[in-house]
């Protein structure tokens, strides 16, 4: 048998006193519950969605653009090379046109120098054959001098 529980004291509520308060709560709560999915939940959640929809396309939008980005960044590197490979092809040839050039204004200059050195040794031998006839035109006029004197002296 079960014990009765002693009602002669006073009366204590329980730990939930489910009272028409309660009711009156729930109520309150689903009609503002219904109130804010209407206003506020549904709008908002509408809102994520197509925000969601088009930063989904701009992201799409914006991995392609990083793409074709890429793309040019590469083709940029290729035309790069493609152009150091040529400049570094024409640094080359310009060197060898200005070694060419070069060699060519040496041999000209070489050339214009012996031509000179040609001109200035035959001046010198044209030079030493008029000093050799002077002096060979003055040592037959000094040994016809010395004569003279010879003669002067020897014959009194």
């Amino acid at each position: 048998m079960v014990p009765s529980p002693d009602i002669s004291g006073p009366l204590v509520a329980g730990l939930v006193d489910l009272d028409a308060t309660y009711f009156i709560q729930l109520g309150v709560f689903l009609l503002l519950y219904l109130l804010l999915s209407q206003v506020f939940f549904r709008p908002y959640i509408a809102r994520l969605r197509r925000r969601a929809a088009s930063t989904h396309g701009l992201r799409q939008q914006a991995q392609e653009q990083e793409r074709t980005a890429r793309e040019i960044l590469q083709r940029i590197e290729e035309r790069m090379a493609e152009v150091r490979q040529a400049a570094v092809a024409e640094r080359k040839a310009l060197a060898e046109e200005g070694a060419r050039l070069r060699d060519a204004m040496i041999a000209r200059e070489k050339e214009r120098l012996q031509q000179q050195v040609d001109r200035e040794m035959a001046e010198m031998r044209s030079f030493q054959a008029r000093l050799l006839q002077e002096v060979d035109r003055k040592a037959l006029e000094l040994a016809e001098e010395m004569e003279r004197q010879v003669r002067s002296v020897e014959a009194p």
